[in-house]
């Protein structure tokens, strides 16, 4: 499929439009919990030593990287079980302060393994017929009114 250049831009926009929103999104609803549970941001803080450490953790540990990774798993699982454990409590879903996602398939970039993601095109698409509808006078056009003379 050949894309027009300028439409494929809007459509990039589009989903970078989308991409910012979301984080918007999700930085509101950090702030929101935060606010209501100070212990929820302290656990976030905790997960993100305990993730950036394992590659420095591993690099030391050389052929025992295997169980520093297990280790760090595991408690970064019981992190994420309690965060979820005190949103639910506040009355928000176990995944309120979870990445949001228009398109979880390329994470709202618009490509899976260097190639345009389906929504990307499902956006090229509309935004092509909408310029070729523009382009073309086709109103009051249907098949009702089709005449082959």
């Amino acid at each position: 499929m050949a894309f027009d250049g300028k439409i494929l831009a809007l459509a990039r926009q589009e989903i970078a439009q989308r991409k910012k929103d979301n984080e918007d999104e999700l930085e509101r609803r950090r702030q929101r919990a935060y606010a209501e549970n100070p212990q929820i941001r302290a656990l976030e803080r905790e997960l993100t030593a305990l993730m950036s450490g394992l590659a420095v953790r591993a690099l030391k540990q050389g052929e025992n990287a295997g169980k520093a990774a297990r280790d760090a798993r595991s408690r970064a699982e019981k992190i994420i079980s309690k965060q979820g454990e005190l949103l639910l409590l506040l009355g928000y879903p176990e995944d309120y302060i979870d990445e949001i996602f228009t398109c979880p398939d390329c994470r709202d970039t618009g490509y899976v393994m260097a190639k345009p993601c389906h929504c990307l095109k499902d956006i090229y698409k509309t935004m092509a017929a909408k310029e070729l509808s523009s382009i073309l006078d086709l109103q009051g056009q249907s098949f009702e009114k089709f005449d082959l003379s």
